[in-house]
């Protein structure tokens, strides 16, 4: 709730009030060459004042409270470092995932066109790399982007909570005019059949939104929690793919 104190530890898991993990290292070598700011949870509707930066624990107090649960979004808007290698963890997860058939990696967050190359030259030229556009710099690059990657995935969801509803709206009308052109694959994300998620069916906006968006350019569009946590997710997908033709799932 709002007021509370928080603290956000490099960690798998953490037990105990005011605790929250965060699996990620990167995250905090942001918040430490930040010096502070506000933190941003679950596409921003959870805000978080950091307080004090100590190392591997970030201490804040909370400005806009709610629930939250396992493995949600964290962004810390505005942050300028810039990825120049694979954490331990990444190391380790792309080690014991080596060699899974048609298996690709998303990178989030990725800040232009020379960070996705310095990831493209980490993980080699066979892997399938997928760019997640999150940020307003990345939609800017995202043609620069197409040489070191497979595919693009516009993500609304940390893009709302980085530049705000109404810029995030701005940047993809901006972005959609382009897509058509680009030479890798577009995917979209972020809640673009979200009512599946509570219910077997779109609404008639999310059906329409669908078509637009394929007509516009993008090859597809990606689940999140209509498949992660939803109750119906045999049921989006049918309804993602009702406009393949010839319908296959």
């Amino acid at each position: 709730m709002a007021g509370q104190q928080v603290d956000l530890l490099l960690s798998d898991h953490a037990e105990g009030p005011g605790l929250l993990p965060v699996p990620h290292e990167d995250f905090f070598r942001a918040a430490a060459a930040e010096g502070g700011g506000d933190l941003f949870l679950n596409d921003a509707k959870i805000r978080v004042a950091i307080e004090s930066i100590a190392g591997e624990r970030v201490r804040g107090r909370v400005l806009a409270g709610g629930e939250i649960s396992r493995r949600k979004g964290l962004s810390l808007p505005g942050a300028t470092i810039r990825i120049e290698r694979l954490s331990d963890r990444d190391q380790q997860i792309v080690r014991s995932t080596a060699g899974i058939p048609r298996l690709g990696y998303a990178i989030s967050f990725v800040k232009d066109a020379q960070e996705m190359a310095t990831y493209r030259s980490l993980f080699g030229s066979q892997t399938y790399l997928i760019a997640k556009l999150e940020r307003p710099s990345a939609l800017k690059e995202a043609a620069e982007m197409t040489p070191s990657v497979d595919a693009l995935w516009l993500c609304r969801g940390d893009l709302g909570a980085e530049a705000g509803l109404q810029t995030m709206a701005r940047l993809v009308s901006q972005f959609n005019t382009g897509v058509a052109t680009l030479t890798k694959p577009v995917h979209l994300a972020g809640q673009v059949l979200e009512h599946t998620t509570h219910h077997p069916q779109p609404t008639r906006s999310e059906v329409c939104h669908l078509y637009d968006m394929l007509r516009i350019g993008y090859q597809g569009i990606v689940l999140s929690d209509e498949t992660a946590v939803g109750r119906y997710p045999v049921e989006s997908c049918r309804s993602a793919a009702m406009f393949r033709e010839p319908a296959t799932v």
